[in-house]
């Protein structure tokens, strides 16, 4: 009802928002226009039309009554977990971002139920796994989300995993520090380092799970390159010196979905920077985009290595080897249909979307 009412009221002010802004956008129109014509002469012909020019876009310009970015900062109604599943969130946020990691750091935990997030403990869900076995699901969002935007993108997708899939499941967003802190340019170089330590904490969660548990995992953008990063460290690689305290039990081999994934495309080669982590997979779908004109520009994010995203031109291998296409483990398809975005509610769309939360399922 709470959350009803603010969308409500956040929807009226952004409509009257709107409209105060047309409408004196357009007083400066008319107000312009009104002082040309009484000072007609000493106004150059080339002048009086630029200035019409620029006051007309002011009056037509302002955006419409709510965008597409305003709504999703709205809150939506959403309904409760679907009987049987179980779902979750784990933080990293409040960790440190930078070395030394805490071998024995514990996430944030809340649990989703009732349809609203409640705090939980690691060891509460440890206790929950241990007694119902189902399949884990763990999907990490991309870069520049609040925290309140990760949880709704993290519903939306728990909800098209559980549209599909015909048993229990057990849904676990993995937020991280993933805020706009600079320009947009630096604000993605400085996160490189991040990305490592983020890495750290979701393998070391990964390996305190029980041991015969199945596990899948989602990432989209620069969560892709966690995710892959994980994979790197639970089968004993190492990542910008970081590496697990202990290896832990062993579990069944993953089944891994990425869209738009944000690292380079030769990573999972042996030599890449990825290289261990095919090594615990069960089955790998990756979603690229050869029109994306963000991960086209990935270069800039690595200026010594130039590096090619496997996002926009998908996985590969060196010259040298054998190409990674043909490995067994590893499907791809160009979401080129979603056309120029990088959004990743538009990679939703793709035809291959479905195809990758049927293999995450399992399926």
């Amino acid at each position: 009802m709470e959350a009803d009412l603010l969308r409500d009221l956040l929807a009226v002010r952004t409509l009257l928002h709107s409209y105060w802004l047309r409408f004196m956008s357009m007083a400066v129109y008319i107000n312009l226009h009104q002082t040309m014509f009484q000072h007609a002469t000493a106004w150059p012909t080339i002048s009086k039309r630029v200035v019409w020019f620029i006051a007309l876009v002011l009056a037509v310009s302002v955006p419409g009554p709510l965008s597409a970015q305003a709504v999703e900062q709205i809150p939506v109604r959403v309904g409760d977990v679907r009987v049987g599943d179980m779902v979750y969130e784990i933080n990293s946020r409040q960790l440190s971002k930078c070395m030394p990691a805490d071998c024995n750091a514990r996430l944030a935990v809340w649990q989703f139920e009732n349809c609203c997030w409640r705090v939980s403990s690691e060891e509460l869900l440890q206790v929950e796994v241990a007694n119902q076995s189902m399949r884990t699901i763990i999907y990490v969002h991309g870069n520049w989300m609040p925290l309140d935007v990760a949880r709704s993108r993290a519903l939306m997708v728990y909800r098209m995993l559980a549209a599909r899939s015909t048993e229990p499941i057990r849904f676990i967003a993995f937020s991280w520090p993933s805020e706009q802190q600079e320009r947009p340019a630096r604000d993605i170089v400085t996160k490189k380092p991040l990305l490592a330590a983020t890495s750290f904490y979701l393998a070391s969660f990964v390996q305190r799970l029980p041991a015969d548990q199945s596990i899948s995992m989602i990432g989209y953008s620069f969560g892709g390159a966690i995710v892959t990063g994980a994979l790197h460290l639970i089968a004993g690689g190492d990542l910008d010196h970081y590496c697990l305290c202990e290896q832990g039990s062993f579990h069944p081999p993953i089944r891994i979905g990425l869209f738009a994934p944000a690292f380079d495309q030769y990573a999972l080669s042996p030599s890449g920077r990825y290289h261990r982590a095919l090594e615990v997979v069960d089955h790998l779908y990756n979603l690229y985009n050869s029109r994306d004109p963000i991960l086209r520009r990935f270069r800039f994010f690595d200026r010594d290595a130039d590096p090619v995203a496997a996002g926009f031109a998908g996985l590969s291998a060196t010259l040298a080897l054998l190409p990674l296409e043909a490995n067994e483990k590893i499907d791809q398809h160009d979401c080129c249909s979603v056309g120029r975005s990088h959004d990743e509610v538009t990679y939703y769309t793709c035809s291959g979307f479905q195809t990758l939360l049927a293999n995450v399922l399992g399926q």
